[in-house]
C-alpha cells in the first residue's frame, strides 16, 4: 500500500486556515472604534498614539463610561474639536 500524506496535510491546512480565519475576523472593540476615530480620522492629538488612546479608553470604560454611546456621539459630530469635547464630557462626567 502506498502512503499518501496529501490527505491528512490537505484536512491539516484546511483546518489551520478556518482558525486563523475565525481569529482574523474578531470585532474591533468599542475602544478601537472610537480610538480610531480620534486619532486616524480626525487627527486629534490629545494622544501620542493609537494604542494610548485605547489604553485610556480601557481604563474609562472599566469605570463605566458608555463608549458606544461616546463614539456614536463623536461620529455625528463630524470630527469638530468642541462637539468632541462636548461628547467627552456627556458621557465621561469625571474627565479621566
Amino acid at each position: 500500500m502506498i502512503h499518501r500524506p496529501f490527505p491528512r496535510l490537505f484536512s491539516a491546512f484546511v483546518a489551520l486556515v478556518l482558525v486563523a480565519a475565525a481569529v482574523g475576523c474578531k470585532k474591533e472593540s468599542a475602544c478601537q472604534t472610537l480610538c480610531n476615530t480620534m486619532v486616524n480620522d480626525c487627527n486629534y492629538s490629545a494622544y501620542p498614539s493609537l494604542e494610548s488612546c485605547v489604553q485610556g479608553c480601557n481604563y474609562d470604560e472599566q469605570q463605566g463610561v458608555d463608549i458606544a454611546a461616546e463614539s456614536t456621539c463623536l461620529d455625528k459630530t463630524s470630527c469638530d474639536p468642541i462637539g468632541a469635547v462636548e461628547c467627552a464630557r456627556k458621557f465621561n462626567p469625571s474627565g479621566s
